[in-house]
């Protein structure tokens, strides 16, 4: 099989993430918008996942979270109550259960650190008293990862690893979690870039050349990136870009590529990652990166990422009126101002969405046209990637099903058959 490598592009919108924090105390305490996006992928992908190898594979499916934290983030000054990754994860296996052919979704949840232990322990509660299979393990995530999967065994996990820095070692990665083919084992790993480029930061030359730690810096940072990449190689490879580009960031992203690829090497698992950012136009701080085997998962993922950074979106504009409400309070205004502020706000978001639309349908038009060039075929799923190019992740099936009807419609292609699963297809050029 082939193995894909690949990242998605951000076209200058806001895609998804975390802001920046420090720790994870910062990101428990409020909802923020970007915790709409990376709910909205895990919720939309796990339920792909839940199905489509549960409708192969006999007894149950299962959900790995290694750090879970406490499972529901504390409420905004609006009151609203906002879930964590646990419970979306349980949401999705009661809805399971109730599918018209039931999926057995069981879940194991692991969190180190105390408080947010007992405070997971306690949201988890009454999903265990109706029946759902959760288990809650606290400790050290990579010793409890082997408890977890002694209790998943031969059955089809999804992993996921969302930490707050540098973590997870990579024999770990292409041991126990990758090392399985079948039933399919899948690792959802948010790597931090931003962490990669601080830790490289630390690194200098020595007298013979080779990547060091600068004297008087801490170590600590640098010794878990080794051990997260596999080794120091990382160390040089990130010197070596960065004197060629001046870029810590860039720098950091090679490094990350290279990690990828040798997950490929050592696995055979393709990848596709999620840039995560603060901003339209800023260096990613994360990677939410899929390791998968089966094509159909990274169309699937790319096509979750898409709807769900629409959802992102528009929590962010939400953000961002909220914010100007702050400033300007709403109670002093004339009830008609900010009827009309809501109002204008709603209309200009419409319109980007439909400008942003029609921009992904003519790229993804133009891709699959400049693709029937060089061959006569193209396979859509193991060909979303280049197919979707400076759309990816803006763009999904939608998208891709519009392009081709588009093109059928012109006689540049045949037509698509519209009772088949779009990513088995194949797009042939007339």
């Amino acid at each position: 099989m082939e193995v894909l490598v690949i990242s998605m592009r951000l076209r200058g919108y806001p895609l998804f993430g975390r802001w920046c924090v420090t720790a994870n105390d910062s990101f428990f305490q409020k909802k923020k918008p970007a915790a709409v996006l990376k709910h909205a992928v895990l919720a939309e992908y796990f339920s792909v996942f839940c199905a489509m190898v549960g409708g192969s594979f006999a007894g149950p499916v299962w959900l790995i979270d290694g750090y879970a934290g406490p499972g529901t983030y504390e409420a905004d000054d609006d009151g609203d109550h906002v879930t964590g990754s646990p419970i979306v994860a349980l949401e999705i296996a009661e809805k399971a259960a109730q599918w018209t052919s039931p999926r057995d979704i069981r879940c194991a949840f692991i969190e180190q650190k105390a408080s947010y232990l007992q405070r997971l322990q306690a949201n988890v509660k009454p999903f265990q008293d109706r029946g759902r299979h959760a288990l809650v393990l606290g400790g050290e995530v990579q010793e409890q990862l082997l408890k977890a999967w002694a209790e998943v065994g031969t059955s089809p996990a999804l992993t996921l690893l969302d930490p707050f820095g540098v973590s997870m070692a990579r024999d770990m990665m292409t041991g126990t979690l990758l090392g399985r083919t079948r039933p399919p084992s899948e690792v959802l790993l948010n790597i931090n870039v931003e962490a990669v480029s601080r830790h490289g930061g630390y690194l200098q030359r020595g007298a013979d050349g080779a990547a060091e730690i600068k004297p008087g810096l801490p170590t600590q940072g640098v010794r878990k990136a080794d051990i997260f990449f596999g080794g120091k190689w990382w160390r040089a490879r990130f010197l070596d870009v960065r004197d060629a580009t001046s870029s810590a960031a860039l720098a950091a992203a090679a490094v990350v590529d290279d990690y990828r690829a040798a997950i490929a090497r050592d696995t055979a698992a393709s990848s596709i990652s999620v840039p995560i950012r603060r901003r339209a136009n800023r260096a990613p701080l994360f990677l939410l990166t899929l390791f998968y085997r089966h094509e159909a998962a990274g169309y699937k993922f790319a096509d979750a990422a898409a709807r769900a950074s629409r959802k992102w979106r528009d929590a962010y504009r939400r953000q961002d009126l909220d914010d100007f409400f702050e400033i300007h309070d709403e109670q002093e205004m004339l009830p008609i101002m900010g009827d009309l502020i809501r109002e204008d706000s709603a209309r200009k978001a419409a319109d980007a969405e439909s400008e942003l639309e029609g921009d992904n349908l003519d790229v993804v038009a133009m891709n699959i046209r400049s693709l029937l060039e060089k061959s006569t075929q193209l396979p859509v799923g193991r060909s979303v990637v280049p197919i979707l190019g400076d759309a990816l992740s803006l763009a999904g099936e939608a998208t891709i099903r519009k392009a081709w009807d588009l093109l059928a419609e012109a006689g540049s292609v045949r037509p698509r058959d519209k009772k088949k699963d779009l990513w088995k297809q194949v797009i042939v050029r007339r």
